[in-house]
């Protein structure tokens, strides 16, 4: 069930244990719980959706030694509770999360492993005295820790933790610094120096003041060349359409999102043939066509027969950007946040749990990013002394601002000497921001630079195989993916108390396509191979939806700073707001002399000043949020 789950070791307190509890009620506004004895002390908010009567947490063992609080969906919990029940233990709720109380005192910690699903949990052994946090394989569920005085404290969200009157506000440097490279502050870290958050696929083991991080699971590939081009096929059909159907178990109504893209629309069509009747689907567009894909979502609505609701994005909902500020805690800097944020809003007015396509482009390499682009391709055999002196051409020439972005980046990093995985790692780079410019202390910015650049090499290094497609990929999953848009979707949607699925993501589905011949993911420049072709082999989406070429899921913000924000680059530059007590106050304006090609790094910076006026500056809560004009000024 999804939940938002706190608490703490170190010397009880009941005032403060409710008061991070109530900070948590978006994500579970339907109940709460607690825990408390002289070394631990749990919290729960609960959204009911399985066992919706009897599955109030925390929850205990027979004996009431173990407790365990958990957010999440435990998706084999049927198939574990009877196996746990033919060894002997009674289960007391029809709820998921009692199946990891009892897995736990049958396998001890390592029945994490075991868990299929998305997950967070904290698991206390009064017995051994031992606290046990765990997060799923991929992060799809947050969970952040750390020693706030004499206390040990985790937590859902970072807004929990604030409710420590001790908690230091102080912005991590070096994490600040990768959010500007990124967008996004990577695991284990994030921009408060005392907080930092389990990695996917990692545990946590408290024993005393000693705390043990350490990973239970990671995604290997492997490929397996012995079996024929059908077989993956029919395999990768058999599995996607299971993970479909074992998310369908809920005791509340369900829907999906639709984008009209690929993945989304595969999900939406296998969670209709598994319901057996019409579904409930919801899509976001744009005011500006060119942004939309509303008309394509209509069309795969149509053949899918569901019940379609649309919601339309607009320029002014820039007012509810400090919302946004506060739901996430930690500034994103993807636009996309906008229109997923809305998405949520709308399809929770109608169901508690949604379908999604994530993780479809990273499991089936579906970015183009992931390898070279063509024009770099025939600038690998320009002789290298004129090399840069053609870069810096393109990089002034009135182009798409991908290229031109791309193309400066190049420049920079002499970028045709470079191996794939560091390309790779150019190519993610150069969406940032310029440190050396931004920055107003220049020896922080060459170090940032550094670190940015070791984050994924170190990513791309750990998925090193034969085939470096491999290796950008499992760099993508584990950075991109993980601390980006899982992130945003679990905060989006969590905001209006919904709970989004992800099928593509289930373990079943990584492992097989971990054996997958990359020859059957990219092949002559068609992503995503052996998932279109299994989606056109078992008819489940026509042939013009399957090869409809790939969209990206973002706001038009590059448009809306030309246009109905533009007063807001001035408001910023001329703000008191302390941020500008790091970066350089005049960078925004070099900024917007090109709001084409730096929409998106504008938006990164706006996300940052108002998150630094609402958490740092000011110390605010949900309920004294101010309007946009505040946070300018």
């Amino acid at each position: 069930m999804p939940c938002g789950i706190c608490g703490f070791a170190g010397p009880p307190d009941r005032v403060l244990l409710r008061r991070m509890a109530d900070s948590l009620l978006h994500r579970g506004p339907d109940g709460s719980g607690y825990y408390e004895d002289e070394r631990v002390s749990l919290g729960s908010r609960r959204l009911s959706i399985i066992d919706l009567p009897t599955g109030d947490q925390p929850i205990p063992n027979e004996d009431g030694s173990i407790q365990v609080v958990f957010n999440g969906e435990i998706y084999n919990y049927i198939e574990l509770r009877e196996e746990l029940e033919k060894e002997g233990h009674s289960f007391k709720t029809g709820s998921d999360t009692e199946t990891i109380v009892h897995g736990y005192e049958q396998w001890g910690t390592r029945f994490v492993e075991r868990l299929r699903g998305m997950f967070a949990f904290a698991l206390w052994d009064s017995k051994k005295r031992i606290l046990y946090l765990a997060r799923d394989r991929f992060g799809k569920k947050p969970l952040y820790y750390g020693w706030v005085g004499a206390r040990f404290v985790f937590a859902s969200e970072i807004k929990a933790l604030l409710q420590c009157e001790e908690f230091d506000r102080t912005v991590d440097q070096e994490s600040l610094r990768l959010y500007l490279k990124l967008s996004y502050v990577p695991s284990p870290r994030t921009l408060f120096a005392g907080v930092n958050k389990i990695g996917p696929g990692e545990s946590l083991l408290l024993r005393g003041s000693e705390t043990i991080l350490s990973p239970y699971w990671t995604m290997t590939f492997e490929p397996d060349m012995e079996k024929s081009e059908d077989w993956w096929v029919d395999a990768l059909h058999e599995t996607l359409e299971e993970a479909v159907k074992i998310r369908l178990r809920s005791d509340v109504p369900l829907g999906s999102f639709l984008s009209g893209g690929v993945d989304s629309s595969a999900v939406a069509a296998f969670m209709t043939s598994a319901s057996g009747g019409a579904i409930d689907t919801f899509s976001i567009g744009f005011e500006e066509e060119a942004f939309s894909e509303l008309r394509h979502a209509r069309v795969v609505a149509d053949l899918l027969q569901s019940r379609h609701h649309e919601l339309i994005v607009r320029a002014d909902t820039l007012h509810d950007i400090p919302r946004l500020a506060w739901w996430f805690d930690e500034p994103l800097g993807d636009s996309s946040i906008i229109p997923t944020y809305y998405l949520s809003r709308e399809t929770g007015k109608h169901v508690k749990v949604a379908l999604s396509g994530d993780g479809g482009d990273e499991m089936f390499a579906g970015y183009g990013f992931l390898t070279d682009p063509k024009v770099y391709a025939y600038y690998s055999r320009v002789p290298k002394t004129i090399r840069r002196h053609s870069l810096k051409l393109v990089s002034r020439l009135p182009l798409d601002s991908k290229v031109v972005t791309m193309a400066s980046a190049a420049e920079k990093g002499d970028y045709g000497t470079r191996n794939p995985r560091e390309r790779y790692c150019l190519r993610v780079l150069s969406a940032g921001q310029d440190l050396s410019a931004v920055m107003i202390d220049k020896r922080s910015a060459k170090r940032g630079d550094d670190l940015a650049y070791r984050y994924l090499m170190e990513k791309v290094t750990k998925g090193s195989s034969n085939n470096p497609l491999s290796s950008v990929s499992f760099a993508t999953i584990y950075s991109y993916m993980s601390e980006d848009i899982l992130v945003k979707v679990d905060r989006a949607s969590m905001a209006w108390s919904l709970e989004v699925r992800s099928p593509f993501l289930d373990q079943q589905v990584a492992q097989l396509v971990s054996r997958l011949p990359w020859g059957l993911q990219l092949r002559g420049g068609v992503t995503k191979y052996i998932l279109k072709k299994m989606l056109l082999k078992h008819s489940v989406l026509p042939r013009e939806t399957i090869n409809r070429k790939k969209k990206g899921f973002g706001a038009p913000v590059s448009y809306w700073f030309r246009k109905d924000w533009k007063s807001l680059i001035s408001a910023l530059q001329e703000s008191r707001n302390g941020i500008f007590n790091l970066l350089d106050r005049d960078y925004v304006g070099r900024l917007a002399k090109r709001p084409k090609t730096n929409g998106s790094r504008l938006f990164q910076f706006l996300m940052l000043a108002i998150w630094y006026r609402t958490f740092i500056d000011d110390a605010a809560t949900k309920d004294n949020l101010k309007g946009l004009d505040y946070y300018l000024t």
